[in-house]
């Protein structure tokens, strides 16, 4: 399945630690039970000379080299892990081209937008495919949080502050907008909608909102 941007960043990385973590698990799973088999009580069978005995200090087990390849194969996971968070970080966060700049308000309990040449909407935005959209938002009472599930993407709305993510969508539709901080009564009640079509139908609809301006 094709992902639009910024989402298939997101995913992507998603994947990259489930598929990691069932790795790990699997091998750590399979170590157990192999471990239970082997070394589980037999009638008669004597203690390992290295067993822990009460009152005394168990010998030292394992060889120095194998401590040295764990580490490197666990910072080697880790710096890997953390690479592929900031990278996807940064693209999440940083827009690929100028693309068409949108002024989000947040407020109790609503989304107000606004287009470059000033036409304002509220709750319902519209878009064209295929142009990244730039998202600048903010919030006018208390701290919102902007986030559009279908494009895994969100970002608080602060106050005196002006926080930035994009989308791009890449298919015609509509798309929810959340809230995904809790904010009041109404906060259930704060959705959005982004509305994308096509680059002439946006540009008709453009043309007849800045009419009614």
């Amino acid at each position: 399945m094709a992902y639009p941007p910024p989402a298939d960043q997101w995913w992507g990385l998603f994947y990259y630690f489930s598929t990691l973590g069932a790795i790990i698990g699997g091998i750590v799973i399979a170590f157990l039970v192999l471990a239970a088999i082997k070394y589980r009580y037999k009638p008669g069978k004597p203690e390992p000379e290295d067993a822990p005995k009460p009152g005394t200090f168990p010998k030292d087990r394992g060889h120095l080299k194998y401590l040295f390849v764990l580490s490197f194969v666990t910072l080697s996971i880790i710096s890997t892990l953390v690479v592929g968070s900031f990278s996807a970080f940064h693209v999440l966060t940083t827009p690929p081209d100028k693309g068409l700049d949108i002024e989000v308000t947040g407020f109790q309990w609503a989304w107000g937008f606004k287009y470059p040449n000033g036409v304002q909407t509220v709750s319902n935005l519209v878009i064209p495919v295929n142009q990244t959209i730039v998202f600048h938002v903010t919030s006018s009472d208390v701290k919102h949080k902007f986030g559009v599930p279908y494009f895994k993407t969100s970002i608080d709305a602060i106050p005196g502050q002006v926080g930035e993510i994009w989308i791009k969508a890449t298919s015609t539709g509509d798309y929810d907008i959340l809230c995904y901080e809790l904010c009041g009564v109404g906060h259930a009640g704060m959705i959005g909608k982004i509305t994308a079509v096509s680059q002439s139908q946006f540009n008709q609809w453009l043309e007849n909102a800045t009419k009614q301006k």
